[in-house]
């Protein structure tokens, strides 16, 4: 069991009163639970980005194959996918012109993939920036 390393310095005379040990270890415990907090709302705040991003690329990825498999686009279910997911589409399509048409009712629409590739990059730079910011804030000074 790892002990904590300030617990080698509190045995050691310093000179002064006791209290101003106790003190320190105080103003300790206040910043590791300052840096815990901080921790705790940095991994909250990347569980959602990867979240939102994930659930994107799924409704992205669901529409491209109902669509290269030829789903009948009157189906409720195909419908719904697909009005869940254009939002997030529309950006990209017409990227490469025309979907490619593999017969009258499979289409191959590339710009579903390069959407999904998008957002997957927008969260990653997301998740770095705040980190970034968070870190400047993670070990406080006092």
């Amino acid at each position: 069991m790892a002990k904590d390393p300030r617990d080698a310095y509190a045995s050691v005379p310093t000179g002064g009163p006791q209290e101003e040990i106790e003190e320190t270890d105080y103003e300790y415990d206040e910043i590791d639970a300052e840096i815990e907090r901080r921790a705790f709302e940095l991994r909250r705040i990347k569980r959602t980005i990867y979240f939102l991003a994930n659930a994107i690329a799924i409704l992205l990825l669901l529409s491209f194959a109902l669509k290269a498999l030829g789903a009948n686009e009157e189906n409720i279910f195909a419908r719904f996918i697909y009005g869940l997911s254009f939002p997030f589409a529309f950006p990209f399509v017409g990227l490469f012109g025309e979907p490619f048409r593999v017969n009258e009712t499979m289409v191959l629409d590339f710009s579903y993939l390069v959407a999904i590739c998008i957002y997957y990059l927008v969260a990653a730079g997301l998740i770095k920036m705040i980190s970034l910011y968070y870190s400047r804030y993670m070990y406080p000074t006092t």
